[in-house]
Order: structure tokens, then C-alpha cells, then sequence
């Protein structure tokens, strides 16, 4: 937001420093620091998997910021982490970007591992994982036998797309114990 701000006053009031330097310079300087701020908030919010997917956008020009991606493309310290993500993240990252959700599955059924990429989403798993397993104690003698039938669910929102996949994958390798289902709305301007 303050990044936002100082460029809106720039726009306002130049300051004197700036005289000989082509405005599309520092209006390119303002938009690379935004692109990175906002991959900030995604790490801080989300975890290394949604800053991955973002970086990506960015490096693939898909996101449309070419000037970011011609900046950060010159940086050895940017291109060494983001390799670093990509050995991480990449297969299953960009197939579940891309709704295969299939392919996601297979990569980490091959890995046989699951990567948390915010500590949030661990406490997330513990406290689904803890609520069937109480369902499970107190209710089981409710359950016919043989039934697949569970009597309680759990509904988990989340406010970014890349999210819901890698969520959606976290608990899948709980199966058959919990079934997830992913469902994608769609935000409405009021």
C-alpha cells in the first residue's frame, strides 16, 4: 500500500530529482517493486508454493510484466532461488496451475511426500485430521458396518485459487478417511 501511495504522489508532484530521467523509468521501477511486494504478501500469506506459482507468471509472461521479468531475469541471486522452487514445486505447482489435477496426484504419489509450504497448512491437516478421528470415537456405533458413509464434514475456504489445489492435495493423501472435493467460485464487484 505505501508502495502505492509513494508512486501516486510521484505522479502528483515529481520531485526535482527526477528531472532528466524519462518518467517510464520510475513508473517501471514503482511496477517492479509492486510485482514484488505482492509475491511478499503471497509468501507471508500463502507459503513458498504460491509465490512459486506467481514467480512463474511473472517468468513465463503470462502475468504481462515484462519489465519485471527482464529485471529479475538479470538478477543471479532471483534466478538461483527461483531454480531452487522450481526443483521444488514445478510438476506438481504448475499441473495443479493448470487444474490437471490428476498429474498433481501422481507427482506426489512419485515424491511419496507432501511439501507444507506455510506452517499453516500443517495445523490446518492436524485439526481436520483430529475432527474425523473425534466423529470417528464418538459416533462410530452410528455408522452401519461396511458403510463409506461418513456423518460429518468440513468445509474450508480459501481466499486464493493456487491454495485450494495445493489444500486439496495436502488432504487427498488422507484417503480414504476424508474424500475432498474442490469447488471454485467466483468473486462478484458489488
Amino acid at each position: 500500500d505505501l508502495i502505492i501511495l509513494a508512486r501516486d504522489q510521484y505522479r502528483k508532484n515529481p520531485s526535482s530529482q527526477t528531472v532528466g530521467i524519462h518518467p517510464g523509468i520510475i513508473e517501471g521501477d514503482f511496477a517492479l517493486c509492486i510485482s514484488l511486494y505482492h509475491g511478499y504478501e503471497l509468501l507471508l500469506q500463502m507459503g513458498v508454493r504460491s509465490l512459486f506459482i506467481y514467480l512463474c507468471g511473472i517468468m513465463d509472461g503470462s502475468k504481462g510484466l515484462t519489465r519485471t521479468k527482464n529485471e529479475l531475469s538479470r538478477n543471479e541471486d532471483f534466478m538461483s532461488l527461483y531454480q531452487q522452487l522450481r526443483d521444488v514445486f514445478a510438476d506438481a505447482s504448475l499441473a495443479s496451475a493448470n487444474g490437471n489435477i490428476s498429474k498433481s496426484k501422481a507427482v506426489f504419489e512419485k515424491k511419496n511426500e507432501f511439501i507444507y509450504s506455510h506452517p499453516k497448512l500443517k495445523k490446518l491437516e492436524e485439526i481436520v485430521v483430529e475432527h474425523f478421528k473425534s466423529w470417528k470415537k464418538e459416533y462410530s456405533d452410528e455408522v452401519p458396518a461396511g458403510s463409506t458413509s461418513v456423518g460429518t464434514r468440513v468445509m474450508i475456504f480459501s481466499s486464493f485459487r493456487d491454495s485450494v489445489q495445493e489444500i486439496a492435495d495436502m488432504l487427498s493423501r488422507l484417503s480414504p478417511v476424508i474424500r475432498v472435493m474442490t469447488f471454485i467460485g467466483h468473486s462478484t464487484d458489488r
